[in-house]
């Protein structure tokens, strides 16, 4: 009898040890990370890189373009010279109100000095009050020449620096539209200057669309050049729209352009278009079909939650408020944030405090 119990401990110790093997088994699972989905439809537009500050450089003043300082395509800092004009006209016009001013301020000192003896002389009584009163209306006048020499002069010197042209702001040469020894007049385009920073894509919408497209609205832009990666903007600027014109143009202000955007480049705009009557700023997160399960106390998701243990998570059970079935997963509304990983398969096999490793789902 004693030989029996003795053959029955070694059964009963390797099944123990069986059971704490399967116990410490951890099953691998699938999973996702909550994110927000576009509550509408995705709408595609062509559109074109342009830089956002694009300016046409002109004189203030007309003459012979005696030297252009860039051509096409150079790169300009602010204040770099891009084109000079013959001055010669100019130096001359100043070189004469620089002798005026001098000959009006010659003229001053001599009708200052003149009406000193005339009021001594008028105080000692040794002339009359209309001589004095004369004197004094002669020195008035030359004092108002003197101050119209001085403003003659400063039109003068701005007149001459005005045939220096020169960049506003830092950027590149994008066109040149005039020649050495070309006669230009005030106001004529010289070259145009596009900002080197900052660039910006410009597209047009229907009508259809425009009342659902706000500033600041996201959006994504694919270049079509084959080496070029996706980038990110934001709606800037909206037209409120020309009879001239049969699409709203928009403006997408760039979030990371990088150096190999180029004005002139081509490009895919895609809008996230919200639903008609639904709230922007309530984000929507969604997560997949097979990971919402529902029980008699509602629907419930599983997430997996890091623990101390490297490579390891625990399932955590949290109930959930779902709303539509969208073709990407059901939206929650309540009870996941952004972020949040989700295990999306094997909820039977689940229960609060699991541990499983993760296994992502391509």
């Amino acid at each position: 009898m004693r030989l029996k119990y003795l053959f029955l401990i070694p059964l009963s110790l390797v099944a123990c040890k069986s059971k704490e093997v399967e116990k410490e088994a951890i099953r691998p699972v699938f999973y996702e990370v909550v994110e927000s989905s576009s509550m509408g439809e995705k709408r595609s537009f062509s559109g074109v890189v342009q830089a956002r500050l694009d300016t046409k450089l002109s004189f203030k003043v007309g003459g012979v373009v005696a030297q252009m300082h860039v051509q096409m395509g150079d790169t300009v800092k602010a204040g770099d010279l891009i084109a000079r004009l013959d001055d010669a006209d100019y130096q001359v016009n100043f070189f004469k109100s620089e002798a005026a001013l001098k000959n009006a301020e010659a003229q001053m000192k001599m009708s200052a000095s003149a009406l000193l003896r005339m009021e001594h002389l008028y105080l000692s009584n040794s002339v009359s009050l209309s001589d004095y009163e004369g004197m004094k209306a002669r020195h008035e006048n030359t004092e108002s020449m003197l101050c119209t020499a001085r403003a003659q002069m400063t039109a003068a010197r701005n007149q001459l620096d005005y045939t220096l042209l020169s960049a506003p702001f830092s950027g590149v040469i994008s066109t040149v539209l005039v020649r050495e020894n070309e006669m230009i007049g005030s106001g004529m385009p010289v070259a145009i200057v596009a900002s080197a920073n900052d660039p910006e894509v410009a597209t047009a919408v229907p009508e259809s669309i425009i009342g659902r497209i706000v500033q600041g609205d996201q959006v994504r832009v694919h270049l079509a050049s084959p080496k070029a990666t996706a980038l990110t903007g934001v709606v800037s600027e909206i037209s409120p729209g020309n009879a001239r014109l049969s699409a709203y143009p928009v403006v997408i202000r760039l979030n990371d352009s990088g150096d190999h955007l180029l004005p002139g480049m081509t490009c895919t705009v895609i809008f996230s278009l919200a639903e008609e009557g639904s709230e922007r700023d309530n984000a929507v997160l969604t997560v997949a079909a097979d990971a919402v399960g529902k029980d008699h106390s509602g629907h419930f998701v599983y997430l997996a939650a890091k623990t101390d243990a490297p490579d390891i998570y625990s399932a955590v059970k949290r109930a959930v408020t779902v709303g539509q079935l969208k073709p990407d997963g059901y939206e929650i509304l309540d009870g996941v944030a952004a972020g949040d990983l989700v295990i999306t398969a094997g909820l039977s096999f689940l229960h609060d405090g699991k541990e499983v490793k993760l296994m992502k789902d391509e």
